[in-house]
C-alpha cells in the first residue's frame, strides 16, 4: 500500500491551528526517556519537506521509532524552551518507512520563536503588524492579572497555608475570570508552568502507610476531569490532612504549581501516563462548579457478560442493582499484624448475571440492608480471578449511590418490572462459596451449546467463560475426595477449609477460630456426556446439594459410620439429563494446562418446555 504523502509547509502552520494533523517525515530519532508506565520518549528533528524542527515524541515502549519513519500528529502541544517554542507530539500514528532519503540539513528550521510572525505565511508587512499568539496571549487580561499576583508579596497562597476561608473567594474559573487553562490531556514532566482545573470525580480515604525504617506518613488521592481527559493528583501528609477536607466529589478546582510524575497504573486506572504531586507550595483553588463545559463524570460502564474475558487486576466501571448485603467481616493480617474490615455485596444487571463486589474499609459502612434494590455505580472497580470473577472497590476506586443517569433509571425500571423476581447466573461462585444463591437455575436467555463446542471452539482458553449445555451425568466418582472440612461460620468465611489439629478442635486458617465441629461441604467430580461428546466437571456445594437432595453433613455421617447406603444418593441422579450452566478456564494440572470445567447452575430439564422448542424449530422449516 502506497504510502501518503508528506504535508508540505505544515510545520509553520502548526502553532495557530492545533487542530491539524499533518503527515511529517522523523528524520532523526534518539530514545531518550523509558517511564515505568510503557511509553517511551524520543528527541526528535521532524520534516514537512520544506521546514524542519527539533521536538519530542512519545510511543508506547512496542514501537522502535526509526529515521525515515513516516507518521501521523494526532495530538501536539508547545512547551517553552529558553527563547522558543517547543514541537510535543503527545499521540502519532506510524504509517511506515518513507522511500526516499530527505537530506534534512537543507531544510529550513523553524524554531516557533517567541517573536514570529504568525504561523501562516504572509507578507512581511503583515507580520510587522500582526501579533504572535504568545503576544495575543500576553494581552489578555487574566495574565496580566496573574503577572500582579506574583509580584505581589504573598499573592500566591500553598495548599497548606492557605486558610479555609480562601476556598470561599469569587470563582476565576472561565471566560469571567480572564484565566487560560491548560488541558489535563497534554500535561506531561516536559511542561512547565501550567495550570489546570477539572471537576473532582474521584476521592480516595486517607491512607496511612509505615515502613520497615520506623517512618510514617499519610496518602491523599483524587481524580481530575476536563472536557480533554482525566488525571489523578496526589498529597502526603499534612498537605494530605488539609486537602481531605477542602476536596470533595462533583466540585471544580484549579490546580497549579505542583510536579509531574509517571502514573502508577495500578493504583490510578486512568489512561493518562502521567499523575499530579500535591505539596505544600502548591496552589489548589476551588472554582465555579456550575461551569456546565467541564463534563460531570467519565464513566463507561462494561457489561457483566464481558467481565469473564478481562484481564485480572484490570480496571473497570460498573453499575448494577444491590441483590445481596452481607454482613461485615475482620480480617486479620497477618504479614502487617492489622485488621481489616470487608463485606461482599452481590450486583445483577438486565443482562441475568449476578457478580459479587468486595468493599473495604470506611466503604463497608455505605453498603447495609436497606441498600438492597439501590442502584450503586462504581468508578475504577479493580477486576479479579477468585471465586470466578469477582469486583473489589480499590484506592483508586469511587461508590456512587442512585446515580443520575440515563443508565441507573433504565436499570431501575428493569428491576421493578422484572429483575426483582428473576434468576441470575453468578460469574463470582468459587469452589468453596455457596454461591449466594445465585446461580441454583439456570436463565432462560443463556444459549444451549453442544458438549463438543468447548472443544471445537476452544472455550475457556483465552479467558474464564460461561457456557449453558444439556446433557446426562453418566459418572459420580465415590471413590475419591466427595467433601472436605470447612468453617462452620459462613459470616466470615465463605467455604474454607479448616485444619484439625485435635480430636474436636478445627482451627479456621482465615478466622482463626477453633471450632468443635467443622461444617462439611461437597466437592464433587463428575462425568456428563450427550451426542457430541463427554466431559469431566466439578460440582461444588450449591449445586451438589441440589443434585444428591442432601447434605455434605449427613453424608459425612453416613460414611463415618459406615453405612454404605450414601452411595444411593449419588445413584439417583446418574443417567439423568440436566441442564447446567458451566464455567470453563484453563488451568494448571500436573503441569499441564487443560480447560477445566466448574458447574455454575444446575435444573432438571423441563420436558415440557423442551418440546415446545422443538415444536418451534419444526415450524421453522415449514413441515
Amino acid at each position: 500500500m502506497a504510502l501518503p504523502p508528506i504535508s508540505a509547509n505544515s510545520i509553520p502552520l502548526l502553532k495557530d491551528k492545533p487542530y491539524l494533523q499533518p503527515t511529517l517525515l522523523v528524520c532523526f530519532a534518539r530514545l531518550s526517556n523509558k517511564s515505568a508506565n510503557g511509553s517511551s520518549s524520543y528527541q526528535t528533528i521532524v520534516s514537512d519537506s520544506v521546514y524542519k524542527t527539533s521536538g519530542i515524541v512519545s510511543f508506547p515502549d512496542s514501537v522502535d521509532l526509526q529515521p525515515f519513519t513516516l507518521i501521523q500528529v494526532v495530538q501536539f502541544y508547545f512547551i517553552k524552551a529558553s527563547s522558543c517554542f517547543r514541537l510535543v507530539i503527545s499521540q502519532a500514528n506510524v504509517l511506515g518507512v518513507y522511500p526516499e532519503k530527505i537530506d534534512h540539513t537543507t531544510l529550513i528550521m523553524h524554531r516557533f520563536q517567541l517573536d514570529d510572525e504568525p504561523a501562516a505565511p504572509g507578507p512581511a508587512a503583515q507580520a510587522a503588524t500582526t501579533p504572535t499568539p504568545h503576544q495575543q496571549y500576553q494581552q489578555q487580561p487574566g495574565y496580566q492579572q496573574q503577572q500582579q499576583q506574583q509580584q505581589q508579596p504573598g499573592g500566591n497562597v500553598s495548599a497548606r497555608g492557605r486558610p479555609a476561608g480562601a476556598l470561599n473567594a469569587p470563582p476565576q474559573h472561565g471566560a469571567a475570570g480572564g484565566q487560560t487553562y491548560q488541558p489535563i490531556a497534554s500535561i506531561s514532566r516536559f511542561l512547565n508552568k501550567w495550570t489546570i482545573c477539572g471537576r473532582v470525580t474521584v476521592k480516595s480515604p486517607v491512607k496511612h502507610w509505615s515502613r520497615p525504617d520506623g517512618r510514617e506518613g499519610q496518602l491523599f488521592s483524587f481524580n481530575l476531569l476536563d472536557s480533554s481527559g482525566e488525571i489523578r493528583c496526589t498529597a502526603f501528609n499534612e498537605t494530605a490532612e488539609y486537602l481531605n477536607q477542602v476536596i470533595a466529589v462533583g466540585k471544580v478546582f484549579s490546580v497549579s504549581r505542583c510536579r509531574v510524575v509517571d502514573a502508577k497504573k495500578q493504583f490510578s486506572g486512568l489512561a493518562h501516563n502521567f499523575e499530579i504531586s500535591i505539596d505544600n507550595s502548591s496552589d489548589v483553588v476551588e472554582q465555579d462548579s456550575a461551569d456546565s463545559s467541564i463534563p460531570q463524570d467519565s464513566m463507561t460502564f462494561v457489561k457483566y457478560s464481558q467481565l469473564p474475558e478481562t484481564e485480572k487486576n484490570t480496571n473497570v466501571d460498573v453499575i448494577g442493582v444491590i441483590r445481596r448485603v452481607e454482613a461485615p467481616v475482620e480480617i486479620v493480617s497477618r504479614a502487617k499484624n492489622r485488621t481489616f474490615i470487608k463485606r461482599d455485596v452481590e450486583l445483577v444487571n438486565d443482562e441475568l448475571i449476578s457478580v459479587i463486589l468486595t468493599v473495604w474499609g470506611e466503604t463497608v459502612e455505605q453498603f447495609s440492608e436497606s441498600s438492597i434494590g439501590s442502584i450503586v455505580a462504581v468508578k475504577s472497580a479493580r477486576v479479579g480471578d477468585f471465586g470466578g470473577r469477582s469486583l473489589s472497590v480499590g484506592f483508586a476506586s469511587s461508590v456512587l449511590f442512585n446515580p443520575n443517569s440515563p443508565a441507573a433509571e433504565r436499570l431501575m425500571t428493569w428491576w421493578k418490572t422484572v429483575g426483582e423476581g428473576a434468576s441470575f447466573v453468578s460469574i463470582s461462585s468459587d469452589g468453596g462459596g455457596s454461591g449466594g444463591g445465585a446461580g441454583s437455575r439456570v436463565p432462560s436467555n443463556l444459549a444451549t451449546r453442544p458438549l463438543c463446542a468447548l472443544r471445537d471452539e476452544q472455550i475457556g482458553e483465552s479467558g474464564p467463560e460461561v457456557v449453558a449445555v444439556k446433557a446426562t451425568v453418566t459418572v459420580v466418582k465415590t471413590d475419591g475426595t466427595l467433601l472436605y472440612a470447612a468453617c462452620p461460620n459462613t459470616t466470615t468465611c465463605r467455604g474454607n477449609k479448616v485444619i484439625s489439629e485435635a480430636p474436636g478442635q478445627f482451627r479456621c486458617p482465615n478466622c482463626n477460630v477453633v471450632h468443635a465441629t467443622p461444617a462439611h461441604r461437597f466437592i464433587l467430580p463428575l462425568s456428563m456426556a450427550d451426542m457430541t461428546g463427554s466431559i469431566w466437571a466439578t460440582s461444588f456445594d450449591n449445586t451438589a446439594t441440589l443434585l444428591t437432595g442432601t447434605t455434605a453433613d449427613h453424608v459425612e455421617e453416613l460414611r463415618t459410620a459406615g453405612d454404605m447406603s450414601f452411595v444411593t444418593y449419588f445413584k439417583n441422579f446418574t443417567f439423568r439429563e440436566f441442564n447446567f450452566v458451566l464455567r470453563a478456564r484453563l488451568d494448571s494440572l500436573n503441569e499441564e494446562m487443560r480447560v477445566r470445567c466448574h458447574i455454575n447452575a444446575v435444573e432438571p430439564v423441563n420436558f415440557r418446555n423442551e418440546s415446545l422448542k422443538t415444536l418451534e424449530l419444526i415450524n421453522q422449516y415449514s413441515l
